[in-house]
């Protein structure tokens, strides 16, 4: 079962799905370190901050919830934001009303952290308003030796926080669902996972393979010839490093596309997605089976590394 804030729009949304969906009171003192967080936090459930950098909030975490539904383990999601960013789609009310601030809340109360992308890529790290107080925030669930899991955006951010591995600037947008081959040794770890795995792409940006072999303590988890690097993960830290966007539903490459086409930007079809590559024809979601037994996966072992 999986737990979000008290009237949260989201909620009543994936109940009508069918999902199996509970709500608990925001308070902040849940959300800090003292003794009774600890034994309040010390079962079965997981207590995940997710800090949600995509514009469209409500569905970013609709996306994400879909995908950590799961009948082995019970999260309480716990969605956080920057208390000086000014969010320009999601309205100030809802944030204060539904999201914690970063800058309130003891990572020492959480057993994971997950981050998801932003629209930043063409901006260095360093131009990013809010990115020394990301930083400060990643920096204090490493030292603390809690499980990571960066999407899009903040993986390259963490990326190159972590190890100064850099970003690159693609010359025409990686968009598309490509399949990526899984390394045996990432496979081994998460059990499960088949050797081919769709990942849903949407960057302007990429990190080089060549950067992540490179450092000795990064595992090249999945590659693919045509979008390139997929999955990169430091085992001995318990970060994870999806470069796409595992999590998607199946229309969002579409809203993105016709999005863009609406803005009159120049964005071709994502490939691999409709069939015969017509815009107005089939969508072929053929990733959300391998998207749900990764993020399962990843639920797994931060259980396994809260006992």
């Amino acid at each position: 079962m999986l737990f979000l804030p008290e009237h949260i729009p989201s909620a009543e949304v994936l109940r009508g799905e069918g999902y199996d969906v509970g709500s608990y009171r925001l308070d902040l003192r849940d959300f800090q370190f003292t003794e009774g967080s600890l034994a309040s936090a010390a079962g079965a459930q997981l207590r995940i901050a997710f800090l949600n950098l995509m514009p469209e909030k409500e569905e970013a975490l609709q996306d994400l919830c879909r995908v950590l539904l799961s009948p082995d383990v019970s999260v309480k999601l716990v969605p956080l934001k920057f208390r000086c960013h000014e969010y320009k789609v999601a309205s100030q009310q809802y944030m204060e009303e539904f999201y914690m601030n970063v800058e309130e809340v003891e990572p020492r109360a959480f057993d994971a952290l997950l981050v998801n992308g932003a629209p930043v890529e063409r901006l260095s790290f360093e131009e990013v308003d809010y990115w020394d107080e990301l930083c400060g925030f990643m920096d204090e669930f490493s030292d603390g030796g809690l499980p990571q899991l960066y999407i899009c955006w903040a993986a390259q951010a963490a990326l190159y926080h972590f190890y100064g591995i850099p970003k690159y600037i693609l010359p025409r947008k990686c968009f598309g669902v490509f399949s990526h081959v899984v390394s045996p040794a990432f496979r081994a770890v998460y059990g499960g996972l088949p050797e081919v795995l769709s990942i849903p792409m949407s960057r302007h940006t990429e990190i080089r393979a060549a950067d992540v072999v490179a450092e000795q303590r990064l595992d090249l988890a999945a590659f693919s010839e045509e979008s390139g690097v997929g999955i990169v993960a430091d085992l001995a830290a318990q970060r994870l490093f999806i470069t796409g966007h595992l999590e998607y539903g199946r229309d969002r490459l579409a809203f993105e596309y016709f999005r863009d086409m609406d803005k009159g930007l120049d964005i071709q079809p994502p490939q691999h997605y409709f069939r015969a590559n017509d815009a107005h024809s089939e969508i072929c979601a053929t990733w959300h089976d391998g998207s749900k037994l990764l993020f399962h996966a990843w639920l797994k072992s931060v259980l396994q590394h809260k006992r």
